[in-house]
């Protein structure tokens, strides 16, 4: 099976951020989040990993280990239940791509 999804078909996330599904299902979400300057993705945990891709700009990732610069062609992991706060503050658009990874039951 091959799933191709363009960024113009794309669901837009539930949350409150500029986000689109580009794939989803049981095992993993994958997530092309946009940041503008200045905008902030408020403090919070999620009961899975997270991988995090830059793919374009460079944007800060405050975790409870402490803050971390994620720029294009880097990534990051953070591990379930640890909190995490992205913010923007270029002046340019960030853009990062968000896999989440889900537990099998």
């Amino acid at each position: 099976m091959v799933i191709h999804t363009p960024l113009e078909k794309a669901e837009k996330v539930s949350a409150n951020v500029n986000g689109l599904i580009m794939y989803s299902e049981s095992r993993c979400q994958c997530i092309h989040l946009s940041l503008y300057p200045g905008e902030v993705v408020d403090k919070h945990t999620n009961p899975f990993d997270v991988v995090f891709i830059g793919l374009e700009g460079s944007a800060d990732l405050l975790t409870d280990s402490g803050n971390i610069s994620i720029k294009a062609g880097e990534t990051v992991f953070v591990s379930k239940d640890t909190m995490r706060q992205f913010s923007n503050s270029q002046n340019e658009v960030v853009r990062i791509m968000v896999i989440k990874l889900m537990q099998e039951t």
